[in-house]
């Protein structure tokens, strides 16, 4: 049996080394990666045999499905997840073949695995190991906030999947359409999902209590946040594919906000307020994230270790690389660390 990861890194080289790092640990036997960044991408030289780097143009979220041919067919199942996205396995299973082939025996039908994400969120640039962000910052369960959930009173988790290649029709962000139908394994639920539903996203559940038995073999991080300077940075080079909500609300506004305002004498809450209604939702939602709920576990039971930190070295020269960003304002970067030292203590454990 062969695993790998499939993702796509736009504008996230910095990050790369890292979470090639993470997947290899797990026993992935392959790390694909559809790749766009206007400077050559480099694999660690202990990973390239496992690794797969392809230069692609930026669909966003249309990447994957176009894509999709370059998955092996030797590859039996593929994790489908974004360069912020970390799965957490057990310390139970060796690896994410015998966790894949513990499940099998009891489900040899299963052609999807469901894994439930946790929010975590940082707004500084401390550079540091991945086990260390997981152990430093609160992390929350993966609700989907929607109008439609506080008016029925439903709880809902998004999720991301680990697919079989040789039944895999449409390979949609969360979970693809598959040619033989779905038979979804998620933390012993077998979940047979309504055949007029071919984009999953998340998965209902009724009872609050039920979040404690979300995490106990797998757990999805997902990094939500990298830090304040990336998350403006990716509002701003956000595709017109993906997710509307999260492109920068007003640039015009937030760049005449800066220039007319003393940022030395400018409180830090009113900063935030300001940032929150020009920068929009990749501001805003950290902080609506810490309404949820903390996921119950024993983290040191799924932490492997690493050698490489979160973010490369030359993670300084790589954001100056794009001239027009406004993460290179020096105004905007007095904005963002008055912030940062004011509210990034919320969210560490």
């Amino acid at each position: 049996m062969k695993c790998c990861v499939f993702t796509r890194f736009v504008y996230e080289l910095i990050y790369l080394d890292s979470f090639i790092e993470h997947y290899v640990n797990l026993g992935f036997d392959k790390i694909i990666v559809l790749y766009h960044d206007i400077v050559v991408g480099q694999v660690p030289t202990e990973y390239k045999e496992k690794v797969s780097l392809h230069n692609v143009p930026n669909l966003g979220n249309q990447l994957p499905d176009k894509y999709k041919h370059l998955i092996p067919e030797d590859i039996d199942w593929v994790l489908h997840v974004d360069s912020d996205e970390f799965l957490l396995l057990h310390k139970k299973y060796k690896d994410i073949h015998e966790y894949v082939e513990s499940k099998l025996a009891m489900h040899p039908e299963t052609n999807i695995f469901l894994f439930m994400w946790s929010w975590v969120h940082k707004y500084d640039e401390q550079n540091q190991y991945l086990d260390d962000i997981f152990r430093k910052y609160k992390k929350k369960v993966g609700n989907r906030l929607t109008e439609e959930n506080k008016k029925n009173k439903q709880n809902e988790v998004w999720v991301k999947s680990m697919f079989k290649r040789s039944h895999l029709d449409t390979l949609y962000i969360h979970c693809p359409s598959m040619i033989y139908g779905y038979y979804m394994y998620c933390n012993e639920l077998i979940v047979h999902d309504d055949e007029n539903n071919n984009k999953i996203k998340s998965l209902l559940y009724k009872n609050k209590q039920n979040e404690i038995g979300f995490y106990q073999d797998v757990i999805l991080m997902h990094l939500a946040t990298r830090s304040m300077k990336n998350a403006l940075f990716k509002s701003q080079n956000m595709h017109k594919t993906q997710v509307k909500k999260k492109t920068m609300t007003n640039q015009e506004l937030l760049e005449e906000y800066l220039e007319t305002t003393n940022l030395h004498h400018e409180n830090e809450y009113d900063i935030m307020s300001n940032l929150k209604d020009f920068v929009g939702y990749k501001i805003e939602w950290p902080m609506t994230c810490l309404k949820m709920n903390d996921i119950v576990i024993n983290l040191e039971d799924f932490l492997r270790g690493q050698k490489y930190k979160f973010l490369a070295n030359y993670k300084e020269k790589y954001y100056s690389l794009f001239e027009d960003s406004i993460v290179n304002d020096e105004r905007m970067q007095l904005a963002m660390n008055k912030v940062i030292n004011r509210f990034n203590i919320i969210f560490i454990e």
